[in-house]
Formats: C-alpha cells, structure tokens, sequence
C-alpha cells in the first residue's frame, strides 16, 4: 500500500545549505534501495519533510527519524492509499527559499502543520489543506521540468 507523510520538525543546531544538501545526498542514496521518494525542505532551524512508499518502508524510515538526535519531530500526518507518487523522480529533493513559487507553498505547508502541533490534532480538518498543497507543489514541480 502506498502512503504519504509529511512531519515537521526543529534542528537542534543551525544548518547550512552545504549541510541539507549533504542530508539529501544520503537520504536520497538509501530511500531509493527502499522505494521511498519525497524531499526536503528547511528554513530557520525548521524541516519540513514529505515522503512517499510502502507502508513498511515508511514505518521503519520514520522511526529513524524520530530517534535521530539532531532535530526533534513535532508533527507528523500520514495520508494512507495514495493512488500514486506525487514525486516519483525525487528520490530526496531538497528544496530552498530560493524558488519564490515553492517557498511560497512550503511557507504555507509549515504554518498548517504548526497549528496542527498546537491544536495536537493530527486528525483534524486541516488535513484536505495540506493533501491539496501537496498536490499543488507536485503540478509545479510537473510543470517546470
């Protein structure tokens, strides 16, 4: 079964772009030998991560997630059957602020899944919103090639 999850979480040090891209370069060398596509975005001591892959794959690649200690996760949404990949190539893109039209949409990923951090609500109405902001990255990224 093919799922998505996007989780929010905070740096415990600063990073520097040199230091995401070096973060990708490995996640991108294992999550393709375990099918897992997404990226990564970070700003301000911030990550903000969408992954896409089976069910098992996500499970596992989460937990390591979770208990890596240079960062805490504070957010978590699953969207559970997804009928196909939203960025099938990116094994693990990592995204800036340099790019107007996507900083744009992560800005507005980020703030929905801090009020979810709030409200601790991963189940709650916001999910629709961050589903079709998912979707809209996606047809940008399509779009541009």
């Amino acid at each position: 079964m093919l799922n998505g999850l996007i989780y929010l979480s905070r740096t415990k040090e600063p990073c520097n772009k040199s230091d995401i891209d070096v973060l990708a370069s490995t996640s991108s060398e294992m999550n393709q030998k375990h099918g897992i596509t997404g990226y990564l975005y970070y700003t301000n001591q911030q990550i903000m991560q969408y992954i896409e892959g089976e069910e098992l794959e996500l499970e596992q690649l989460m937990s390591n997630i979770r208990n890596d200690p240079r960062h805490t996760v504070s957010t978590e949404m699953l969207h559970q059957n997804i009928t196909e990949r939203h960025f099938p190539s990116w094994r693990m893109k990592a995204l800036d602020n340099t790019a107007n039209h996507y900083d744009q949409i992560e800005s507005i990923l980020m703030d929905k899944l801090s009020i979810l951090n709030k409200l601790h609500q991963s189940k709650s109405n916001l999910q629709p919103d961050i589903a079709l902001l998912i979707s809209t990255l996606s047809t940008l990224v399509n779009t541009n090639r």
